[in-house]
Parts: C-alpha cells; sequence; structure tokens
C-alpha cells in the first residue's frame, strides 16, 4: 500500500476551497458596508461558524487559548521573564493537538492542518507584546479575533503577523476587486486541475507505485539494490507537488483576504531559481522561514554569537512546526547543515575568488541552483513518505 504524506493531502483540503470561495460570497455583500467594525464583527462570526461546522471542539479550545492571551495583554501582565517557556509551552501544546488528532480526536482533518498557523500567530503576538507592551495592550477585541481567527488564512496560512494585517485603502480595493476574482478563480481551477488531479496521482500513485514495485521484485530477485533514478523522480515530483499545493493555497488566501479588504502577506518568491540553499529559504514559505529567523535564529545569535547553533534551533522549530516525527526532525537537520555547509564555503577563498569574476559568477549561480533543488527535491523523501525506517530501507537499496 502507497505510503502517502498526509500533511499535503490536497484532495483533503479543495472542499474548504470551495466552502470559502461559497462565503466570500456572502461576505462580498457585506464587505459593501462602509463600517469597519461592522466588517470585522461579521469576519468573526463567519470564522467561528466555520471553525465550529469543521469541529466544535478544536473552536473551543483555540478559542479559550486567544482570549487567555488576550487578557493577559489587557491586564498588562509583565512576561518578559517568562516568555520564552510560555512559547515553549504553546508549541507543546501544539504538538499535543496534533498528536491527538492523529488519534482521531478532532471530527475533521481540516483543523489541524490550520492550527500551526494559528499558534505561530498566537507566539509572535505573545513576543511583541513583550516587546512593545503599550501598543499592544491598546488593541481592541474586534481588531484582535478577526485578526486571529481570520478564516482566509486559517487553513494554509500564511502566517500573517498582527501588524501586517491591514485594511486595503477603499479606493484600491474596489480597483482591485476583479484581479481578487480572477486570481482566486485561476488558482483554484489550477489547484484542482493541475495539483489534485495530475500532480498528486503523478506523484503518489504513478511514481511511487512504481518504486515500490520495483522494490517488490527486487526482494523477490533477491537483488539488493533499488535504482536511484525511480526514488528521486518520485521524491522530486512529490516536492514539487507540495509547493504549488501550498502556494496556491496562498494564491486563494491572498485573493479572499483583498476581497475581503485586507492585506496578505507573500509566501514564496520563485524559490526554484534560488542560486544556494540559504537563498532558497529566503524565498520559500517566507512567513514561517521569516518567523523563525525574527523569533528563533536573531534572539540565539544574539546569545550564543554562533549561527550553526541558531540555524539548527531554527531548522528544528520549523520541522516540528510541521509535525513532531523523526522525518520531519531529519528533514529540519538534513536543511540546517546545508545552510552552514554553505555558510563555511562562502568563506574559502576559492569561492570568493570566483564570485568576484563575471564568469565565475555565473557558473556559481547556476551550479548553485542545480545542486540546491536538487538537494531540496531529494531530502523531501523523508516527508513524502511517513514511516522513517521504509524512507532508510529506500534509501539503503539505491547504494
Amino acid at each position: 500500500m502507497p505510503l502517502i504524506l498526509d500533511t499535503f493531502n490536497s484532495h483533503l483540503v479543495v472542499p474548504y476551497a470551495i466552502a470559502l470561495s461559497a462565503v466570500v460570497i456572502g461576505v462580498e455583500l457585506l464587505s459593501r458596508l462602509e463600517q469597519p467594525m461592522a466588517k470585522r464583527l461579521t469576519i468573526i462570526c463567519l470564522s467561528m461558524l466555520l471553525l465550529g461546522w469543521l469541529d466544535i471542539r478544536s473552536l473551543a479550545l483555540l478559542l479559550f487559548l486567544a482570549t487567555a492571551i488576550f487578557g493577559m495583554t489587557k491586564a498588562r501582565l509583565n512576561i518578559n521573564h517568562i516568555i520564552y517557556p510560555l512559547s515553549l509551552l504553546l508549541i507543546g501544546v501544539l504538538l499535543l493537538i496534533k498528536d491527538l488528532s492523529s488519534l482521531g480526536w478532532m471530527q475533521t482533518p481540516y483543523v489541524p492542518l490550520g492550527v500551526s498557523y494559528y499558534f505561530f500567530r498566537l507566539i509572535s503576538f505573545l513576543i511583541e507584546y513583550s516587546k512593545q507592551p503599550e501598543k499592544i495592550s491598546a488593541i481592541s477585541p474586534l481588531d484582535y479575533f478577526s485578526w486571529v481567527f481570520f478564516f482566509p488564512i486559517f487553513l494554509a496560512g500564511p502566517i500573517l503577523r498582527f501588524n501586517e494585517f491591514n485594511r486595503i485603502d477603499k479606493q484600491k480595493h474596489w480597483a482591485r476587486k476583479p484581479v481578487y476574482y480572477r486570481n482566486l478563480a485561476v488558482a483554484i481551477f489550477l489547484k484542482v486541475l493541475v495539483v489534485d488531479l495530475m500532480l498528486f496521482n503523478l506523484s503518489y500513485v504513478t511514481l511511487q507505485g512504481t518504486m515500490e514495485l520495483k522494490l517488490s521484485a527486487q526482494f523477490a530477485a533477491q537483488h539488493h539494490y533499488l535504482n536511484f533514478f525511480y526514488l528521486f523522480a518520485f521524491s522530486f515530483s512529490a516536492f514539487i507537488h507540495a509547493y504549488l499545493d501550498l502556494m496556491l493555497y496562498t494564491e486563494i488566501s491572498k485573493a479572499l483576504s483583498g476581497i475581503l479588504g485586507f492585506t496578505c502577506v507573500e509566501n514564496f518568491n520563485r524559490p526554484l531559481l534560488a542560486s544556494n540553499i540559504s537563498e532558497f529559504w529566503q524565498k520559500w514559505h517566507m512567513s514561517l522561514s521569516n518567523w523563525t529567523r525574527d523569533y528563533v535564529f536573531f534572539p540565539m545569535l544574539v546569545k550564543t554569537r554562533r549561527t550553526w547553533p541558531s540555524t539548527y534551533a531554527s531548522m528544528l522549530i520549523l520541522g516540528i512546526w510541521h509535525a513532531a516525527s523523526l522525518n520531519w526532525v531529519f528533514w529540519a537537520i538534513a536543511h540546517a547543515t546545508a545552510i552552514n555547509l554553505y555558510g563555511e564555503l562562502r568563506k574559502t577563498r576559492i569561492f570568493k575568488d570566483l564570485a568576484n569574476i563575471p564568469a565565475g559568477a555565473l557558473f556559481l549561480k547556476i551550479s548553485g541552483n542545480i545542486i540546491t533543488v536538487a538537494f531540496v527535491g531529494l531530502i523531501f523523501i523523508f516527508v513524502a513518505i511517513h514511516d522513517f525506517s521504509h524512507v532508510m530501507r529506500l534509501l539503503s537499496r539505491c547504494f
């Protein structure tokens, strides 16, 4: 039986995208209201109804946590000395919820996909409060709850921080509405046709099925190797599937946010054109990588003055954000190691000499892009298949 990664199971989330499109038709009528308070209150009600319909127990828990954190800021509690233990506690609750969801505690697969974004929004709010207590404590309940439960970004992000949740200028909003609707229609069409039907079947049915059959045939023939091409083809196609899946969902989120009259951050900036692994992470899932940079990497760099442990800590947090599994931990360690090694490579004399020559700089850019994309695609095998031992077995048969 194919071992499919349910984190990027596109066919599970398409109904959610269609539901959002249906909801936004009603919101379109309400978006014409001139009163910002009425609009935000409507967004809160719609978000609560949608989440309650998906899983009422999850809504109750998430609402309790959001209210508790908002109450802390309104009470102006001094949390500077406990901000990081409190953040780790929230990450622990996130991992517990993910674990419970795998045991069937949640009634739907949709909410577990969104809680990671939700918890990182809450953590960013707490950290910003510890830095600017006067400013954050002045935020109104309507502004806070319309942001933290904003339904267009709840399921698949991006991680929208509170200071990025802004109203679009009225004139610009109405002028760009046709563009938002066009982008929404195109993104859903591409997601359903290209990602859910074509790429999903190519990656997880055709290529993975072929790889598993080849492996079984070689076991039966007592061969101890698997052609590396089959493994790489599956892993790379699964990576492309995940990339387009996330990118198109970001486009859906941006379009819905725009229709409602609110800003939404970019999440991808042509990461497949990155010339090195560091640049890749400046272009890939930017709201998440920027979050770990600001709240994990920089604080740890200030304390340790060393980039290596700061990079490993950042990538480990980024990995367990997806799932607390050995697969994601290994994936995170591999990426952190690659980033650190590239940092050391840039310090070498030969690298500097090549970078100062036009032809050498071009060579570094092209070769770096090929190596980076190949590495990212290959390492994705660890998260494209659940079973870590099965991944290691596949890799061991290739060499």
